[in-house]
């Protein structure tokens, strides 16, 4: 690459040599290098590196492309191997089946093969752009051989399927077509930046506090509006006040951290299911390869709707909402919980279980008819629960509620309750001290040998009156005077 120096005034001594190393800063085209004195705050390598760091990956790519291609090869002869032992009783139907397959394989590894050759052309140039280098200093090799591992799992899997069909069903044999399976294909790599990660859209500068806007507000209505942006946490108080309130503002680098989590959640539960769903179609398969020795036309066309049903339900589980808001924030994983997640997961498994048990009907239309049924039918148990989930919800608040309002009364009735209780507490003793004077006064008038008697039943009538209701009070009181 051709020297050159910075352009800026002060800087024109300095070379342009260094690349900023982090992706916020990385265009996804049409990168330049820039001098040491235009570094940014974040860590900065030499062209040198990033290119030998390109050189590097890109050798690992075009070997992993290489090896896939050497397998692919290798299965072919496989495939010919298997093809030969039987070829004798079938010829022409193996000498068909064999053209398919190689046919088959090699249209994916012409899509290998192709990216390898066009990986070559753009790294192999003496002048290759500064895109590519970084393109390829950024490459994942572990996401790209798990991708293509996938495939060639698929592929693997088709092929000896077929080979042990016809060692199993020889005599019914069909003429089988390859091409009709459904996989996850080796895609044709564009070797764009964009391809390999999202741009995260920068941060803006809050003039009042002298700091980063670095805040994002949750609230779906913020983040499908078309206009997106950083929020200043302080500011927020006053011009955000209802959102700040509900805790519907958080730190990118937070919710960045919750999407590696969540992400990592699903692929985990993705790859459990895959397992299930793969031990679930092989029983049900095997189950049904026993009973088909003896009735193979009758099962034929069953195992051919597992089979459909089962690539059919990997490549829609490789199908993910790429909406992404803020740059490289997935919107799917901002506002889902992983509860949410696994419901979602659980019933996609769900409606692969009741699809699968109409796997039975031995017409493929009607067959097809029926899982579309099932998942129109699974669809409406989804908006359902969340229905369920809104209301109950509702209720439990509405609950809590009356709950608050039921102790408040109660308190509010047990005050009431202690103050009449007083009132009639103060009442009696008002009584008792009236009709002690009175019993003391009549006393007094009477003779003497008739005073101890008198008092014995001044005594009773007291014990009475403080043991009877107070509408009998007054009533003994009219009696006795």
């Amino acid at each position: 690459m051709k020297r050159e120096f910075c352009q800026i005034q002060g800087h024109d001594t300095e070379e342009l040599i260094y690349v900023c190393d982090e992706l916020q800063c990385i265009e996804l085209n049409n990168n330049k290098l820039i001098c040491q004195k235009c570094l940014c705050i974040h860590r900065g390598v030499t062209y040198n590196i990033l290119k030998e760091k390109a050189i590097k990956n890109y050798n690992q790519y075009t070997q992993i492309l290489q090896n896939d291609i050497d397998e692919n090869e290798s299965l072919k002869k496989n495939v010919e191997q298997s093809i030969k032992e039987i070829q004798g009783k079938i010829m022409k139907m193996m000498s068909d089946l064999q053209k398919n397959i190689f046919t088959f394989v090699d249209g994916q590894s012409q899509k290998l093969l192709k990216n390898k050759n066009q990986a070559q052309q753009l790294m192999q140039d003496s002048n290759s752009s500064l895109d590519i280098q970084i393109f390829f200093a950024k490459f994942s090799e572990r996401k790209t051989k798990e991708k293509q591992e996938t495939t060639k799992q698929q592929v693997k899997a088709i092929i000896k399927d077929l080979i042990d069909d016809i060692n199993l069903k020889i005599e019914y044999l069909k003429q089988p077509d390859v091409n009709e399976y459904k996989i996850i294909e080796f895609e044709l790599q564009s070797f764009q930046i964009e391809s390999i990660f999202q741009k995260k859209l920068p941060y803006s500068y809050c003039d009042e506090h002298c700091s980063n806007k670095t805040s994002i507000c949750v609230d779906i209505k913020c983040l499908e509006s078309s206009y997106l942006e950083y929020y200043c946490l302080r500011c927020c108080k006053s011009s955000h006040v209802q959102h700040y309130q509900n805790d519907y503002l958080v730190e990118y680098d937070k919710l960045k951290k919750e999407q590696k989590v969540k992400q990592k959640f699903v692929v985990n539960q993705k790859q459990k299911m895959k397992e299930y769903v793969q031990k679930l179609v092989n029983d049900s398969i095997n189950q049904l390869k026993i009973e088909q020795k003896e009735q193979y036309l009758k099962y034929e066309i069953t195992i051919e709707n597992i089979k459909s049903l089962q690539q059919q339900f990997e490549i829609n589980l490789q199908v993910e909402n790429t909406k992404y808001v803020f740059g490289d924030l997935l919107l799917q994983f901002i506002n889902t919980k992983e509860e949410t997640f696994l419901l979602q997961l659980n019933q996609v498994q769900q409606n692969f279980e009741d699809k699968l048990q109409c796997c039975k009907i031995q017409d493929k239309q009607k067959f097809l008819e029926e899982c579309q049924l099932l998942q129109l039918k699974q669809d409406e148990i989804v908006k359902l629960q969340k229905n369920i989930k809104q209301l109950k919800q509702s209720v439990d608040q509405k609950d809590q509620l009356l709950n608050n309002q039921s102790s408040e009364n109660l308190f509010n009735l047990l005050q009431m309750n202690l103050k009449e209780k007083d009132k009639l507490i103060q009442s009696l003793s008002k009584n008792n001290e009236t009709l002690q004077q009175k019993v003391q006064q009549q006393q007094s008038n009477q003779p003497k040998e008739k005073q101890q008697s008198s008092q014995s039943q001044s005594q009773q009538k007291q014990q009475q009156i403080f043991s009877e209701p107070q509408s009998f009070k007054n009533s003994r009181q009219n009696q006795n005077y």
